[in-house]
């Protein structure tokens, strides 16, 4: 065993025991008279310099190396975030991708529906929800002043949409909460959610302009992971004004 580890050592440190060899075999030579002081002089210097290449060679190595372990470190101690921030650039890609994410029921609460009047956003934003054969039921609790919207625009471009029938009444409801969710179900297994969530006003909304109409629609949102203390928050404030009497 103490032979195989000898062997080993030796192994991975060739090149600097190469160039010891050969510094050796330098200055004996030299001193045999075979070769002149010039030459020896620039063999050392040649050696000198491989010497060097080697140190920073393993010098970087182990930079490198410190920096993986690091990285590695840093994920096993510190647990993922709960809540993460969603930029406008990247909020249609992400909501079209957390809709193909919901294993079961789909609820919108305090949304602005008039934001749906626009095509492109209905396209976007609610219809591949209807269409995902993964979602079985969407619901929706919205304010009594986005009744008006949801019948003459936003139904009509549902009755169209294969799966329509996923869309259950919308609940009309007095809403005093300045918040907006959306929140999925990320297993068809057991009961675990997850939510986008924003505020009502700045800088949370912006105003979208439809057919000149004035519409708001969410500019930054927050992703809810399934593992934070709002979860269960925002269930219970979807569900008491879902029992609500109207």
């Amino acid at each position: 065993m103490i032979n195989m580890l000898s062997i080993t050592r030796i192994t991975k440190h060739l090149d600097l025991i190469a160039v010891i060899v050969a510094s050796i075999i330098g200055l004996a030579l030299h001193a045999l008279g075979i070769i002149p002081e010039a030459y020896l002089i620039s063999l050392l210097l040649l050696l000198l310099s491989l010497l060097a290449i080697h140190e920073i060679s393993h010098s970087v190595k182990y930079d490198v190396a410190h920096e993986t372990i690091m990285r590695i470190e840093n994920k096993l101690t510190c647990p993922p975030s709960e809540i993460e921030l969603i930029k406008p650039p990247d909020l249609l890609t992400l909501s079209q991708e957390f809709a193909l994410r919901n294993q079961g029921e789909e609820w919108w609460f305090n949304i602005c529906a008039d934001m749906f009047r626009s095509q492109d956003l209905f396209d976007r934003l609610l219809k591949p929800s209807i269409q995902s054969q993964k979602s079985s039921k969407i619901v929706f609790v919205l304010k009594h002043s986005m009744k008006d919207a949801w019948e003459k625009d936003i139904q009509p471009k549902i009755e169209k949409c294969k799966g329509k029938e996923k869309i259950q009444p919308p609940l009309w409801r007095d809403i005093e909460e300045n918040i907006a969710f959306r929140m999925i179900d990320v297993s068809s297994e057991k009961e675990v959610k997850e939510a986008f969530l924003t505020v009502w006003g700045e800088p949370f909304m912006m105003e979208h302009r439809v057919e000149k109409e004035e519409t708001r629609m969410p500019r930054h949102v927050l992703y809810v992971r399934s593992h934070s203390e709002l979860i269960p928050r925002l269930k219970d404030i979807f569900m008491r004004y879902k029992l609500m009497r109207e």
